[in-house]
């Protein structure tokens, strides 16, 4: 499985770099094998977006202040189409499930519900909500 376009390992730490997210599933793997692995992950772009985010979850993450991350809740393929009630519900519970508390009980009540365009935290939001800041 291969990394994300904007990212690269070095000295066994992934480094990302504006990553624009991707497919839940693919991602969700990805995590699981780098979980798995102990791996570092170091979020150093301008911004992490979508599906970028389940990163926040791993226990050896850290950001930057300034990084923006994007969430919105999982939609079909097809710009605009809506998933059907019961996949939403599912991808919703996956993408929480590799957040932290409290990032996950946000993004189930306001977050998943934009499915058109993103809302955006800081870096530093992030970190006054307890995710590692990268020295």
């Amino acid at each position: 499985m291969g990394l994300p376009k904007a990212s690269a390992s070095v000295g066994g730490t992934l480094v990302i770099r504006n990553d624009r997210g991707g497919n839940i599933d693919t991602r969700a793997r990805q995590i699981s094998r780098l979980r798995s692995e102990g791996t570092r992950v170091e979020i150093r772009g301008r911004y992490c977006m979508s599906a970028c985010t389940m990163y926040l979850g791993l226990r050896n993450t850290c950001i930057l202040p300034n990084t923006v991350f994007g969430f919105h809740g999982p939609s079909s393929p097809y710009y605009g189409i809506a998933l059907p009630p019961e996949e939403f519900e599912y991808w919703s519970r996956v993408m929480a499930s590799h957040y932290p508390r409290q990032l996950q009980d946000w993004f189930l009540r306001e977050a998943r519900n934009t499915t058109m365009g993103f809302l955006r935290i800081s870096g530093r939001e992030l970190i006054q909500m307890g995710i590692q800041r990268c020295a």
